[in-house]
Parts: structure tokens; sequence; C-alpha cells
């Protein structure tokens, strides 16, 4: 499914982002190679960033 329609960012680039280092949403943008445009796919980028944090935290 599509996160960021503006841009064509979908939950697996997402993931792909998160998983390679991004921890901020501006770093998914750029993992992707693009910027914010409208924004409403933001929330739910920082959701997917607060999962990846609990995640880890849960791991250790």
């Amino acid at each position: 499914m599509y996160i960021c329609v503006c841009n064509g960012i979908n939950e697996r680039q997402v993931s792909a982002a998160i998983e390679g280092g991004a921890a901020k949403v501006s770093e998914i943008y750029r993992a992707n190679g693009c910027a914010p445009r409208c924004g409403q796919c933001v929330p739910q980028m920082r959701q997917a960033l607060d999962r990846r944090a609990v995640e880890a935290y849960d791991a250790d």
C-alpha cells in the first residue's frame, strides 16, 4: 500500500529506509530520493518509526 501518494513511496520502501537507519521522517524521504509535498503521509511515517522503536526496545 502507498504511504506517500505524492512521491509514490510504499510501505516496503518506508520499512527499508527505517531498516537502513532512518530515524526521522526526513530521512525516510531522503532514502527514497525525494522530499515531502503535501505532508499527509507524515503521521503514517511517524507511526512506522514509533513501531520500529518499540520493536527495538522489546528486543533488548
